[in-house]
């Protein structure tokens, strides 16, 4: 269908969102046509779930938040909603005092993102820490992000979990984690005590 750019889908709230070019069709033409099955134009219909939400050659580069990468890649949100932390260590991290910033480098075009970055998410969700700043960066497949960020940390592999306080770092965890990803962020986060 002439005008559309993007099309994304959120699998838990049964929502489809498309971004089209107002000048080349309007949200009247697109409900008529998805409605009557005419889209895509031409070839085998599919389920609009089956299509994917960003196409091979899109990726988040820069900064995003947790809510935006779960809703336009919903395979980070998959991987969240099935990990389960141990709940002693996230106790323990629930309790750390001072500020800390928690920086998290991912490609959403890499395997080892999709699977760690959800676990160090579900585990700062989990432990519910206002201490904790979370700042979530997309890189390209040339690790760089736009914004100097990831040529300042010196990021080579993703994901990267660096922690930061008052701008130093305390550690980092690259592509997998040693023990488990609460594990190791605690004890980067007993550094700070």
């Amino acid at each position: 269908m002439d005008g559309v750019r993007d099309v994304s889908t959120d699998m838990e709230k049964h929502i489809v969102s498309i971004a089209f070019d107002g000048t080349k069709t309007n949200p009247s033409a697109l409900r008529d046509a998805l409605t009557k099955g005419d889209y895509p134009p031409q070839g085998e219909h599919r389920p609009i779930a089956s299509m994917p939400a960003a196409g091979p050659d899109r990726m988040i580069v820069g900064k995003t938040s947790q809510g935006s990468l779960f809703r336009d890649y919903p395979v980070f949100w998959n991987d969240y909603r099935d990990y389960t932390p141990r709940k002693d260590v996230v106790e323990k991290i629930a309790g750390m005092g001072g500020s800390v910033d928690v920086l998290v480098f991912f490609g959403t075009w890499s395997k080892e993102s999709v699977s760690e970055v959800p676990k160090i998410l579900r585990v700062l969700d989990a432990a519910d820490n206002k201490n904790l700043k979370l700042a979530l960066y997309g890189v390209d497949r040339a690790k760089n992000e736009g914004l100097g960020m990831s040529e300042k940390f010196n990021i080579r592999r993703v994901p990267t979990t660096i922690v930061l306080r008052d701008g130093t770092e305390l550690g980092r965890i690259v592509e997998h984690p040693k023990n488990s990803a609460e594990e190791d962020l605690l004890k980067i986060l007993l550094k700070t005590q």
